[in-house]
């Protein structure tokens, strides 16, 4: 089995990137760029707030470094499998970015409830989420049978 994708997979994977992992990027920069501009001020001036405002706003920083975490995994993942079949060497580090990417988004769509349609705008990072990890369980299940072949 070849460790270079084929020419579907990458136009698959491509598409991936445009119509996932770009969205998410960018929405998220945006976001997290407006959090760490608002944070700061939030915490010092609401500094006399009783103590469940303040843990709302460390929740929120939390929270926003953890997806962070996530979406850095997400954009390291594309490129990976872009260029390989193979399970990147750093697998544990990937599954554990998926899922502070998956608790982070969990965190925000159960913080912020609204609409449907707002919902499904959440949502969308969560199915990267998963397209990612059945790309990480597929590309692991063809190294070990490679691997017991060669034994």
């Amino acid at each position: 089995m070849s460790d270079t994708p084929s020419l579907i997979r990458k136009l698959v994977i491509r598409l991936l990137g445009l119509v996932l992992v770009l969205p998410v990027v960018l929405v998220t920069g945006y976001w997290a760029m407006f959090a760490v501009i608002l944070l700061p001020g939030m915490i010092y001036n609401g500094f006399n707030d009783p103590w469940d405002y303040q843990l709302n706003r460390v929740g929120l920083a939390i929270v926003v470094v953890i997806g962070l975490f996530g979406v850095n995994t997400g954009i390291k993942l594309y490129r990976h499998f872009l260029r390989s079949n193979r399970a990147p060497e750093w697998i544990g580090s990937a599954w554990a970015g998926l899922g502070c990417g998956t608790v982070a988004n969990l965190a925000i769509m159960c913080w912020f409830p609204g609409s449907p349609w707002f919902m499904v705008f959440l949502g969308w990072p969560l199915l990267g989420c998963a397209v990612f990890a059945l790309l990480l369980l597929q590309s692991t299940r063809g190294t070990q049978t490679s691997a017991s072949l060669k034994a």
